[in-house]
């Protein structure tokens, strides 16, 4: 079988892509629920996390893997954007190739309710279909007074993707 190598230059666009330019912030909207994890659509991406005791949360966007700081920091309104246990927001045109880490605040009281929360820490994705550890540090991620951004990096991805460049037809 002879497989067809991918043009690379076919969908290559001349300007820098807009995450990798000076810009203003991503525009963003409530989002939805449904979905847990990431999902790219056509409009941007849309970000779903699990938390029942999380009393507040921000969504960490990173140009790259090795980023030094997060280009934007979103913080999510529990009144718009928490239905239930799931906290939720879309992004509105960010691309995939994106990382990102959630930072999520809530009771810090393991001897009582056994949570334990810590504002300081960023963290990666459960749900993550992509994970980079360029900046992890096990030791210094694990120290609950380190607020570094040390954490591994979940990665924005389109599943709609094809690697080849080949047509299949179902």
């Amino acid at each position: 079988m002879n497989i067809p190598k991918p043009d690379n230059n076919k969908h290559r666009k001349s300007e820098t892509p807009r995450h990798e330019q000076a810009m203003e912030p991503y525009r963003v909207s409530r989002g939805k629920p449904e979905h847990f994890g990431t999902t790219l659509d056509a409009e941007g991406a849309n970000f779903t996390l699990f938390s029942r005791h999380a009393t507040a949360v921000e969504l960490l966007l990173y140009r790259t893997a090795d980023s030094a700081e997060p280009f934007q920091i979103i913080p999510l309104n529990p009144a718009e954007n928490r239905s239930f246990f799931f906290w939720h927001i879309h992004v509105e045109g960010l691309p995939a190739g994106i990382h990102y880490t959630w930072r999520v605040q809530g009771p810090d009281d393991t001897a009582t309710t056994g949570h334990r929360f810590n504002a300081k820490k960023e963290l990666v994705s459960p749900a993550a279909k992509a994970v980079t550890d360029w900046v992890w540090d096990r030791k210094r991620a694990s120290d609950p007074d380190d607020a570094a951004r040390t954490s591994m990096r979940a990665v924005v991805t389109d599943e709609q993707f094809n690697f080849f460049g080949l047509e299949i037809e179902l």
